[in-house]
């Protein structure tokens, strides 16, 4: 989960400038992350100058620039969160996209905005995480969010780092139902309130989007045979007990339990179960 700290934004213009250059030190194409074009053609929002700011959580700049290359809008200088790409109404009127509060003022540590281009006014919808989102719009004036189908994949794989389907046994996962959002119950607000989006998020019920467990998957073998036996070449370890435990495997549930009284705060789900308890069948 990323930091909290200060949501005050770096400086940043309010006024766009002219060209990409003038806010950026880009001077190779392949430098802008990603472009997502309207669907009238009339409009391009540009990704640039992506940073990883805590580790494994990435942000970046967002621009709205015109066929001729001007930029037309920098949304008073906002980082936005590179958890999902910008998505446009099929009208061309609104742009959504996710950026943080980092939890200030009781906020929701995320939001998406749902930006009016042509009225520069924006909707806030908080969310307690959206990096396993996706975000459209299934209609003009309705914004959907929903857990992307391929972190629903990435999280039931059954295959380990280097081949073979896992050992032990590995649990299911599905996801929320989307959340409609209707544009018309939002909120909007000027651009110059960017400043107070933590204190205007933590007005808004955040949206908790998640993958949930759901049992496991078929498991056919080998099972817990000992407390030194190797599990896909690894010696058995702390996750590997708490998965035998929560698929319902007694020995496994005594063995974990001892482990935790044993290490007490100092419990290591990755260390090996044989250093801890010694050789041991069930």
């Amino acid at each position: 989960m990323a930091k909290s700290g200060s949501t005050k934004q770096p400086a940043r213009a309010t006024t766009a400038p002219r060209r990409l250059a003038d806010i950026t030190d880009i001077t190779d194409i392949t430098d802008i992350s990603l472009r997502v074009k309207s669907p009238d053609k009339r409009l391009t929002a540009i990704v640039f100058d992506a940073r990883e700011y805590a580790m494994g959580w990435w942000d970046a700049r967002l621009v709205l620039v015109d066929a001729s290359g001007a930029v037309v809008e920098d949304f008073g200088g906002l980082f936005i969160e590179t958890a999902s790409k910008p998505a446009w109404s099929a009208d061309s009127k609104w742009l959504a996209f996710p950026t943080r509060t980092n939890g200030a003022d009781g906020a929701a540590p995320f939001v998406y905005l749902a930006w009016h281009v042509a009225r520069n006014r924006f909707g806030v919808v908080p969310v307690t995480n959206p990096y396993p989102l996706s975000v459209g719009f299934v209609a003009p004036g309705t914004l959907r969010l929903r857990i992307s189908p391929s972190q629903v994949e990435a999280a039931n794989v059954r295959e380990v780092f280097g081949g073979g389907i896992s050992e032990a046994p590995v649990r299911r996962f599905r996801a929320d139902r989307p959340v409609e959002i209707a544009l018309r119950s939002l909120a909007m607000h000027a651009q110059e309130e960017i400043p107070s989006l933590a204190q205007l998020a933590a007005k808004e019920p955040p949206i908790d989007l998640a993958l949930r467990p759901a049992g496991f998957h078929p498991y056919r073998g080998p099972g817990l045979k000992s407390s030194t036996q190797r599990i896909n070449g690894r010696p058995l370890e702390g996750h590997h007990l708490e998965d035998f435990a929560e698929w319902g495997d007694e020995v496994a549930k005594a063995w974990l339990a001892e482990v935790r009284d044993r290490m007490k705060k100092r419990y290591d789900r990755w260390a090996p179960v044989g250093s801890i308890l010694g050789a041991r069948k069930r």
